[in-house]
This record gives C-alpha cells, sequence and structure tokens, in this order.
C-alpha cells in the first residue's frame, strides 16, 4: 500500500511591509534666524539628486506645505534635518 501523501504546511502569508520613503526625515533645530532654509547632510543631497541652492517642497504631519532653499551640513545625520 502507498503511504498517505504527507501535507506541508504553507508559511503564513506576511501583511505588506511599510516602507518608510527615503526623503522622509527627522527635524533638528536650525542654527540660523532664517524659515526659508534647510540643511541635509551632502550624502543624503547627493541620495535626493538635490545640489546647493535648489528649491524643494516640504510636507508636514498636517498637510502644511512650505518652499525652503537646500545648503549642506557637514555635521548632520544622514537622517535629519536641520530646520
Amino acid at each position: 500500500m502507498a503511504a498517505p501523501p504527507t501535507e506541508v504546511a504553507a508559511p503564513a502569508p506576511e501583511g505588506p511591509k511599510k516602507k518608510r520613503s527615503p526623503n522622509r526625515l527627522i527635524v533638528e533645530e536650525a542654527l540660523n534666524d532664517d524659515n526659508s532654509v534647510i540643511s541635509l547632510s551632502q550624502a543624503k543631497m547627493e541620495e535626493l539628486n538635490l545640489f546647493r541652492g535648489d528649491n524643494v517642497l516640504i510636507k508636514g504631519k498636517k498637510r502644511k506645505d512650505t518652499v525652503c532653499i537646500v545648503l549642506a551640513d557637514e555635521n548632520l545625520d544622514d537622517q535629519k534635518i536641520r530646520m
């Protein structure tokens, strides 16, 4: 007689993993009083294809938008923005 077929349990389907976008950054306090300037690390500027002096549109948590000018800051972490 043939052995009964063995059942292989399929792995449980994983839910969609929420990926954070590369342009989601943590805000640090600005060193200057100019509200229209933000600072990013040079590595983050290269990753986002930004150059010094570019205009960027920033969207906040409460759906507020503002336009700022990008500057490089070598003393800043890659996951942070200074504004």
